[in-house]
């Protein structure tokens, strides 16, 4: 509970602290290649990266009226953690500090602010030499160009050095799982304690999570970094663990094997068993693993999880509703397929019989009788058998009935042909 409770405490006032860039402390902007306003004939940008606080000359001095700038192109793109801007004494101004990943010689690029000054009235002061000195949010991600830019009215502002400061590379944090030893053996029902060590050359160590292979089994944020794994059931597992750093950089531990037997009282014989209780002896396992039965050390036949029985095949085809799935041929004596309808309701008083010419224009449109499936279908889905023969069976007595009426009708025309051939005997 106590540590429950100084992790919540350190996730609302520690985490958010540390989570900061860790800036490095090389001047990225030193002497490389900078560009200032391009209406301003006097402009010295390049004495803004020069490393000396004496040679501001003259920069901008001549349009106090109207804003303007400076961009820095950066050897590569950066993380940005940090931009001092250094003035002479008494003559510092409002400002913003922008970026973007767009060369602004070939283009227009669109400049990002990512730290604006409008009430610069107390920077730091040291010596002659009027400090802002500005950290950048790590939301901005890597650019390789800074402007300075410069807020108007200028008011006799003098600039002396831009410096521009990258975040250095997370460092990975280091994990192992220091207990169970790998190939540990235990017995069922008992629980099983992983301990890990983990540690962060460069930060803090947020959390680490413990697995069962693809199963999450629980996290601790605190050291020492423990779960109980309770209760578990006999089989071969694959534990490891998982740390996370401050800056959610992760790093997985090695696998270790892990065995739970069966205790010896629950263990079934080989020669048979006495006494045995439907209730609580069984043949099976107690999670959701499939029960697998092998010949030749070769998987042949398995149960899965959804009481499906599998053979010759590791996965079912379909929903969970198959029950059997066999890759082979099956043969049988007899095979009953349990049907709730049935077709005979085509001989019911008005079942409306399709006309043939309607029968031949859905051929004709379709390639195949109505109600029956066609090729496409069952190639996707497979054919249900009971429901294929009530299908058939529909067209085999409306084919009765067609059959039946064709029958009439030669009936009826082979009655004329008769009273026709008299009449004309009569004559």
């Amino acid at each position: 509970m106590r540590k429950a409770l100084l992790f919540l405490l350190l996730s609302f006032f520690i985490l958010p602290l540390v989570k900061a860039q860790t800036c490095g402390s090389t001047n990225l902007a030193f002497n490389r290649p900078t560009t200032g306003t391009a209406n301003d004939p006097y402009a010295e940008p390049a004495k803004l990266v020069d490393g000396n606080t004496n040679t501001y000359g003259y920069f901008w001095p001549s349009d106090r009226s109207t804003d303007q700038w400076a961009w820095i192109e950066l050897a590569s793109p950066a993380a940005i953690c940090r931009v001092i801007v250094k003035w002479e004494q008494y003559h510092y101004g409002n400002f913003k500090i922008q970026v973007t990943n767009t060369n602004p010689a070939s283009g227009t690029p669109t400049w990002t602010d990512v730290a604006v000054v409008t009430s610069n009235n107390n920077p730091t002061i040291d010596g002659n030499v009027a400090i802002n000195d500005l950290s950048i949010p790590n939301n901005y991600g890597t650019n390789q160009y800074v402007r300075f830019y410069m807020i108007a009215p200028l008011s006799n502002n003098m600039p002396m050095e831009v410096e521009v400061y990258g975040a250095l590379a997370n460092q990975a944090p280091t994990v192992s799982l220091s207990s169970p030893a790998n190939n540990a053996q235990f017995v069922e029902g008992n629980t099983i304690t992983l301990t890990a060590s983990a540690a962060d050359s460069d930060g803090s160590i947020h959390k680490v999570e413990f697995y069962q292979g693809d199963t999450w089994l629980g996290v601790d944020s605190l050291a020492p970094y423990t779960y109980n794994w309770a209760n578990v059931a006999t089989g071969n597992y694959q534990v490891y663990c998982v740390a996370y750093d401050n800056q959610n950089t992760s790093t997985e531990s090695g696998y270790y094997a892990v065995v739970v037997n069966r205790s010896a009282s629950s263990m079934w014989s080989l020669y048979g068993n006495a006494g045995i209780r439907p209730d609580s002896q069984f043949l099976g396992t107690v999670d959701n693993n499939p029960l697998i039965f092998k010949v030749g050390n070769q998987s042949r036949a398995r149960i899965d999880s959804t009481g499906a029985m599998l053979i010759n095949t590791a996965s079912r085809p379909g929903d969970a509703t198959v029950k059997l799935a066999v890759k082979g041929t099956i043969y049988a004596q007899k095979l009953k397929v349990s049907q709730t309808g049935w077709a005979d309701f085509v001989f019911v008083k008005g079942y409306k019989l399709r006309s043939l010419e309607g029968v031949e224009s859905y051929i004709k449109k379709y390639q195949h009788l109505p109600e029956i499936p066609c090729t496409a279908e069952v190639v996707n889905n497979g054919l249900d058998v009971g429901n294929n023969q009530a299908a058939l069976l529909q067209k085999i007595e409306e084919l009765t009935l067609y059959v039946i009426d064709l029958n009439k009708k030669v009936n009826m025309l082979q009655a004329q042909a008769r009273q026709n051939k008299r009449k004309q005997t009569k004559k």
